[in-house]
């Protein structure tokens, strides 16, 4: 969780105002167990899911929000492919309809 954040010990200690970064490394060593105050703070000053800190799971609500991303990645995938189909049929549309605007192809 703490390199997700681009945190290094020391600097998550300090924001959690512990005076040492030895307390972090004992929490990740599964050695100690941080306060749920300390779990709090830290929820509050960063984009984590609580749920997940304590289950090592994330949250049902968090679940469900990872799969509806996935699925809107996967429409909006969709929906690209079906625009650059449709630029190129366009494309090709405008070569012939320029092409007989100019006179190619009807024996000029």
């Amino acid at each position: 969780m703490r390199e997700s954040l681009k945190l290094n010990k020391a600097e998550l200690a300090d924001a959690l105002n512990f005076t040492s970064p030895t307390t972090i490394t004992l929490f990740e060593d599964g050695a100690s167990m941080p306060s749920s105050q300390s779990l709090i703070d830290l929820a509050e000053r960063y984009p984590v899911d609580l749920h997940e800190l304590l289950t090592g799971e994330p949250s049902p609500a968090i679940k469900t929000e990872i799969k509806t991303l996935r699925e809107l990645k996967h429409q909006t995938r969709l929906l690209l492919a079906q625009i650059k189909e449709a630029t190129n049929q366009f494309g090709s549309t405008k070569k012939k309809i320029t092409g007989r605007e100019k006179g190619v192809g009807y024996g000029h």
